[in-house]
């Protein structure tokens, strides 16, 4: 899981621009929730961080588990 207080503390802290997201998550094939992605990208764009999310291996997904596109989250609004 994402400890969503910590990642905004280092993405203010450390003035973040650019945010690269593995979705699923290489090396352990991890699928982030639709829920986890809505707060992630929430979050993002209230900093203002891009997002960068490399989806290679999107195809591979295992046991009925549904992946979900980062992009496919952004109302016209937020790109």
């Amino acid at each position: 899981a994402i400890d969503f207080a910590v990642l905004e503390s280092q993405l203010r802290d450390e003035n973040v621009a650019l945010m690269v997201l593995c979705s699923p998550h290489n090396p352990s094939g991890r699928i982030w929730r639709r829920s986890e992605l809505d707060s992630l990208a929430e979050l993002c764009v209230s900093l203002g961080v891009l997002v960068v999310s490399d989806e290679i291996h999107a195809d591979w997904c295992l046991w009925g588990n549904d992946f979900v596109p980062f992009a496919s989250l952004m109302s016209p609004e937020m790109l």
